[in-house]
């Protein structure tokens, strides 16, 4: 989970290259295109985009309720999007608003709207009443560059008044305080990122100067790498993230102590084989490493299993849908990145924890343990290492469950919040043309419109 919200690439061309401004803050027009004429020295292009766009598809089967974007003719190019039919825009097709009615689908929609039809190409498809031209479709696995946001086509940002009236963009599109796009940029190369965003920077101040007089300074561009998820929670996530690890952490350590201490039982019942193998010449450290090695194997057997458990069980988790009228949905997966953490996890734990016993089960009296003595580890002491062993266990068992106790009991407060109190609270904190869209069907996607749309709202 945490590779997917957080560390796994985003399907297109030299992910690396790719950033994003000020992890999901909303830019005005104006400042759209100073920064794409002006940072011309650190970036090889801008690109902007509106992230949550609704729309209702007709034509071919029953009327359906989906999600896109608007972007620029940069979008598809600069990215490096992967198509799997036709093209992305061109440039003279997001020139004139309201001229070009030209759209690119995503390979899902494609698949299950239109079949897979190799043809669908040049052909048209009804999107709010209106006759759209598919000029592409991209190739699977891609949903747009707002991880977690599922989107299913794109239309040209000179075509915003069409496709969503109620945003009025004709308006907003010279008003530099009006924050409605989102920005991504590729690295020249040989550019690094902080030279980048000092270039960035160099520009805003230029702005803001000019532009923004006797106005509050607004806080510094920041860039982060592109793919982030949408809106830009990746503090929230990787705080979650964190708290995920380290309660998987905690249950790892109780399994590791487990193991442990049926490893120093073992070595008991192995005193004498261990004793004669001493007796007759073998090294301590050549034992030492045979008992690690044995250790290891029974760690890795253990990861083999677990990874595949984890490979159905994120089928599982992939394929449920969240109760909220946008498409989010994240491609939990085991890939490369996951089969490495797991394996040196598995040889690292091998290692701490087989290594005490392995020290335990050679440091033996040679006389009693060829004897097969009961005292062969040593004399029992009230207070042992498996007593501690134990311990261990039930202290860090104890913690798991006190963390249990207050999420269901967060849980429970969570679910007792008057929703329709809170919606009347965040309706007046809007500005007017945000809260007027909070009274139409959909409110989930109104108030994420208002959040994008308006920096004012986001706060």
């Amino acid at each position: 989970m945490v590779n997917a919200l957080l560390l796994g690439d985003m399907p297109v061309r030299e992910p690396y290259g790719l950033v994003s401004f000020s992890g999901g803050f909303s830019f005005s027009w104006p400042d759209y295109v100073a920064y794409r004429e002006q940072a011309k020295s650190a970036l090889q292009d801008v690109s902007a985009h509106f992230p949550i766009v609704p729309a209702s598809i007709g034509g071919r089967g029953e009327p359906e309720r989906i999600w896109g974007q608007l972007a620029d003719a940069a979008y598809f190019s600069m990215v490096g999007v992967p198509m799997q039919l036709g093209r992305g825009f061109l440039p003279d097709e997001d020139k004139v608003p309201g001229k070009n009615f030209v759209v690119v689908l995503s390979y899902d929609l494609w698949r299950r709207r239109f079949g897979g039809d190799r043809g669908i190409i040049g052909r048209d498809v009804t999107l709010n009443n209106s006759k759209y031209t598919v000029v592409g479709v991209t190739a699977a696995g891609f949903h747009g560059m707002d991880r977690g946001l599922i989107t299913e086509f794109w239309v040209p940002l000179a075509m915003a008044d069409q496709i969503m009236p109620d945003l009025e963009t004709s308006k907003m599109r010279d008003d530099r305080n009006s924050q409605w796009l989102m920005l991504l940029a590729r690295l020249r190369p040989g550019v690094t990122q902080r030279q980048a965003l000092a270039t960035v920077n160099t520009v805003k101040q230029r702005l803001d100067k000019e532009f923004r007089k006797g106005q509050k300074p607004r806080a510094a561009v920041t860039l982060v790498k592109a793919g982030g998820l949408v809106g830009g929670s990746e503090t929230g996530a990787t705080a979650a993230a964190v708290a995920m690890m380290v309660v998987v952490g905690l249950v790892l350590m109780i399994a590791c102590v487990n193991v442990a201490s049926l490893l120093l039982s073992r070595a008991t019942v192995r005193r004498k084989e261990i004793g004669i193998r001493l007796s007759i010449g073998a090294s301590r450290w050549r034992l030492i490493r045979q008992l690690l090695t044995e250790s290891i194997l029974l760690s890795m057997m253990g990861a083999a299993l677990g990874f595949l458990i984890a490979a159905a069980a994120t089928q599982a988790i992939g394929g449920f849908q969240l109760p909220v009228p946008i498409p989010v949905g994240f491609e939990f997966k085991v890939d490369m990145r996951v089969v490495l953490f797991t394996a040196g996890l598995a040889v690292a734990t091998g290692i701490l924890f087989g290594l005490v016993p392995a020290l335990r089960s050679t440091r033996l009296d040679l006389v009693s343990a060829m004897k097969n003595e009961t005292q062969a580890l040593g004399r029992m002491r009230r207070f042992g290492l498996r007593n501690m062993l134990v311990l261990v266990q039930v202290a860090l068992s104890l913690v798991l469950l006190m963390g249990a106790g207050l999420f269901l009991r967060s849980l429970q407060n969570a679910s007792s919040i008057d929703r329709h109190a809170h919606r009347r609270r965040l309706h007046d904190g809007l500005r007017p043309e945000a809260a007027s869209l909070l009274g139409r069907e959909d409110e989930t996607i109104r108030v994420a419109v208002a959040g994008t749309g308006h920096r004012a709202a986001g706060r």
